[in-house]
């Protein structure tokens, strides 16, 4: 099985910080694949063009900022590709213990797991079932749900193989990326009809929710008393931060009708 690797990149100092590395892991691998790195447009249209230009057979989609744990990671992660059934390969990122804590905290509690839905990040597809599913589309996030909500097909989840992810580093760059995935996909939801997960209108994504939930408050209450990671001490500060920005403030500042004077 041949691959590509699609890379969606910025022109900010944050993707050329990790993109070095990443590109010298691509390059050590046991399995030679091809590799697109692509600039164009919005995150949706970049992974769009990837795919279309893509000639591998499987398209490994990788964030610019991860690092890959091991030179055989790729031809483990092609593995489960030998079941003609398997349509997405994917794993979680990690962290280094001596990570920063908000780094630490945004990886624990990332929504993607086994039995729900992969991302983006590092994950492998197969291109005729991209493109089966209509490509990803030209939004400007949410664009791996849009698509991989739809797909019947297996997907397997590779526990043991997770990579370095350095998404977000400081509490800016987790509630900045928080906040751009909440209004992106609630965009989404709001355009295509088809997207009910990200709308919770469908029941498997509402129990999602649910676990996701139970998830943090025990790992939470856990990190009390030792037994878990103390990034989890953060999940209050973070829940009344995204309580405030969603329920309370758009309420305080929300802007008057301009009156005329007669």
């Amino acid at each position: 099985m041949k691959v590509t690797v699609v890379i969606p990149v910025g022109g900010t100092k944050r993707d050329q910080k990790y993109l070095s590395t990443l590109l010298d892991n691509i390059e050590e691998q046991t399995i030679k694949c091809e590799v697109l790195l692509i600039s164009e447009g919005n995150i949706g249209y970049a992974r769009k063009v990837g795919v279309e230009r893509a000639k591998g057979d499987i398209i490994a989609m990788l964030d610019s900022d991860v690092t890959l744990p091991s030179k055989d990671w790729m031809e483990k992660m092609l593995a489960p590709f030998e079941d003609p059934e398997v349509e997405i390969v994917h794993t979680l990122g990690t962290y280094h213990k001596d990570d920063p804590i908000v780094m630490r905290f945004a990886l624990n509690t990332h929504p993607y797991k086994e039995g729900f839905s992969a991302g983006t990040g590092h994950t492998l597809m197969r291109k005729s079932t991209i493109l089966k599913y209509g490509n990803f589309r030209g939004v400007n996030g949410c664009e791996d749900r849009l698509l991989i909500d739809q797909m019947k097909g297996k997907q397997v989840y590779m526990p043991y193989l997770k990579v370095y992810h350095y998404h977000a580093t400081t509490i800016r760059q987790y509630l900045n990326k928080w906040w751009r995935v909440k209004v992106d996909c609630d965009k989404v939801a709001q355009d295509y009809p088809e997207a009910r997960r990200l709308a919770y209108k469908d029941k498997d994504a509402r129990k999602a929710r649910s676990e996701y939930l139970n998830h943090n408050i025990k790992n939470f209450l856990r990190a009390l008393v030792g037994k878990s990671d103390s990034s989890f001490l953060l999940f209050p500060i973070m829940a009344i931060g995204i309580l405030f920005a969603t329920k309370i403030a758009p309420h305080i500042w929300k802007r008057k009708p301009y009156k005329i004077e007669e």
